[in-house]
């Protein structure tokens, strides 16, 4: 789970090397953003936003070991990690 803190601007972007999660809607600033890469969704504020992820995004799961994580368009973010076995 990603939790941001939108900027005021367009859209919110979380990266990993060449993957990203962009999320474009209208924002005024202060919005809380939630990215759920388990289920796949997003929310604004409490709200669905799942129509507001671009077609690009990619949810793929993260490689073990040490991950950079790169954030635009947001003021502050948080990420948590729950491990899986698959």
């Amino acid at each position: 789970m990603i939790e941001l803190v939108a900027s005021a601007g367009s859209a919110v972007q979380v990266g990993c090397g060449s993957r990203v999660i962009r999320v474009e809607h209208a924002f005024i600033g202060g919005e809380v953003v939630r990215i759920d890469c388990e289920s796949e969704g997003a929310s604004i504020d409490g709200v669905d936003a799942r129509a507001d992820v671009t077609l690009g995004s990619d949810f793929s799961s993260l490689a073990p070991g040490n991950v950079t994580l790169t954030f635009t368009g947001c003021s502050g973010h948080v990420a948590t990690f729950r491990e899986r076995w698959l």
